[in-house]
């Protein structure tokens, strides 16, 4: 059991580092999105990366989306990885779970709900970056860089484990 948590636990590592990598991306495409809504692209941006504000180029837009779009497809591979791990276990370990095991039919229930959470959380990466086009304003904006930054359905999680 100790081996399938230590894998997860892995699984779960590399799923943060690869949100954090696909914020940045993710900051790229909202400053464009808004300086394209404001003619003012140096006054609405979010995140400046430098002293230059100028507005990105198509070719830095598409390689923004690119990686976003990468890290997406990476963070569902992880969570298919995590359902995986936790359905090897379940088939190696069947009796634990039928059985009178309490701890670990308990055990099984907590791995079981954090991976349903870390699939949410991709799937509302997923969301934010097809609504990301459509925002308004950076107040909005700055809301979905803040989702996708600070994983709700995780850190919910965590607090009631």
């Amino acid at each position: 059991m100790q081996r399938t948590a230590d894998r997860l636990s892995e699984l779960e590592t590399r799923f943060s580092g690869l949100s954090d990598d696909g914020s940045d991306a993710l900051q790229s495409v909202a400053n464009w999105v808004l300086s394209q809504r404001n003619a003012a692209a140096a006054k609405t941006q979010l995140f400046p990366a430098s002293a230059n504000l100028s507005p990105l180029s198509v070719k830095e837009l598409r390689d923004a989306r690119a990686s976003v779009l990468s890290v997406l497809r990476l963070l569902k591979a992880l969570v298919d990885d995590m359902d995986a791990t936790l359905s090897a276990f379940r088939s190696e370990y069947s009796h634990l779970e039928a059985g009178s095991d309490v701890l670990a039919r308990a055990r099984i229930t907590q791995l079981s709900q954090r991976i349903e959470a870390y699939k949410r959380e991709a799937e509302l990466k997923d969301s934010l970056f097809k609504q990301i086009f459509t925002v308004q304003d950076s107040s909005r904006a700055m809301f979905f860089m803040s989702c996708w930054l600070h994983m709700p359905f995780v850190s919910d999680l965590e607090e009631v484990l």
